[in-house]
């Protein structure tokens, strides 16, 4: 192998690896943000008036919605951590 390929060939793998990272954080990140905004809509009705099915959506909304606050948080202090170790 030339001594131009042996240098190339790594550059062109870490830097498309460094893509499929940042590709995999967008994706993440977008479905965190979705995620969040479940739920935001809530209609006041008392949990007696709720049929069961209601109440489950409710309950699966919530729980999803808390998924996504924690996914945020995570990216957030990930964020950070990035900016700050720097080699």
């Amino acid at each position: 192998m030339r001594k131009q390929d042996e240098e190339r060939w790594p550059k062109v793998i870490g830097t498309g690896l460094a893509y499929v990272q940042h590709g995999i954080d967008t994706a993440v990140k977008v479905g965190v943000g979705f995620l969040e905004g479940l739920g935001g809509e809530q209609a006041i009705v008392s949990a007696q008036k709720r049929t069961i099915p209601e109440r489950a959506a409710h309950v699966g909304k919530t729980f999803l919605r808390f998924v996504g606050r924690i996914g945020s948080s995570y990216f957030e202090e990930y964020e950070k951590l990035k900016r700050k170790e720097r080699f």
